[in-house]
């Protein structure tokens, strides 16, 4: 469902931890701009027989979730895996909207989260040198760093990506950054979110 305001649908990736769903859930309400915000759930599918209870468990859980413009819930038939799900998911949504926000079903964000991530995919929509906007960073010295800043390292602990990057995305890149010995690196030239 594309809403009639500009911003980028969340879309929240889940298994089987009903408690830990219902946290982000919980959470992930809270934010400023939730209430405008449509949200794709992808619930894949049970691997084993013994997984099966709490993936409809989950499943249930998302079935009833209000406060957002509106909720989907994609029910795997499959067992896809983590990764394949993502990649699926985040394509087929991204296709569909040109940006996106994403979740895993361990995250807890703050209360302008979406509006950060929303702020950041409409200030660098057009720098096609910025890949993807993350709501985490690795532990670094940050004194004398702006509140917003660029690096060359993506994580996956929230994050959001338009369209025309996400098609070069390629699932075994971190082998090859790896193996280059690839290493976190500001951008000088990138101006701060304003």
């Amino acid at each position: 469902m594309s809403t009639d305001n500009n911003y980028a649908p969340i879309v929240m990736f889940v298994y089987n931890r009903p408690g830990h769903v219902k946290q982000v859930i919980d959470n992930l309400k809270k934010c400023d701009l939730a209430i405008d915000s449509d949200l794709y759930i992808y619930s894949d599918a049970a691997k084993t027989d013994s997984q099966i209870e709490k993936v409809n468990e989950v499943r249930k859980l998302c079935e009833q979730i209000k406060g957002f413009n509106s909720v989907t819930l994609i029910k795997q038939n499959n067992n896809l895996g983590l990764a394949k799900n993502i990649i699926e998911g985040v394509t087929s949504i991204i296709n569909q909207y040109g940006k996106i926000i994403v979740l895993e079903d361990d995250l807890l964000v703050s209360q302008q989260f979406l509006l950060y991530m929303n702020k950041c995919l409409d200030n660098y929509t057009d720098d096609k040198t910025i890949w993807h906007i993350s709501a985490w960073n690795y532990p670094i010295e940050a004194s004398g760093l702006p509140e917003v800043f660029p690096i060359r390292v993506m994580n996956c602990w929230g994050w959001a990506t338009w369209k025309d990057r996400w098609v070069n995305f390629d699932k075994n890149s971190w082998v090859y950054a790896s193996n280059v010995g690839l290493t976190v690196e500001l951008r000088p030239d990138i101006k701060p979110l304003k």
